[in-house]
């Protein structure tokens, strides 16, 4: 199996992503599959101590972030 690196700059992130798309349907399943098997083994535990905390942080980070643009976006246009 291949080592996986996180890609370095946007060109690279964008080349990982057409390479992926490039692959065949059924690869492209079992990939899936096997990372949706590794999430089902997280215990209620660990889903409520970790992965529940981050995605409650992650989505008031994106409404505060999208609050802030529209504010600014509504001052600008009353200056």
């Amino acid at each position: 199996m291949k080592a996986h690196h996180a890609p370095q700059s946007a060109a690279d992130f964008l080349l990982t992503v057409f390479a992926r798309r490039q692959r065949p349907q059924l690869h492209q399943v079992a990939i899936f599959e096997a990372r949706m098997a590794s999430w089902s083994t997280y215990t209620p535990l660990e889903i409520c101590a970790r992965v529940l905390p981050t995605s409650v942080t992650s989505i008031a980070a994106f409404f505060c972030a999208s609050w802030l643009v529209l504010r600014e976006t509504r001052w600008n246009k009353t200056a």
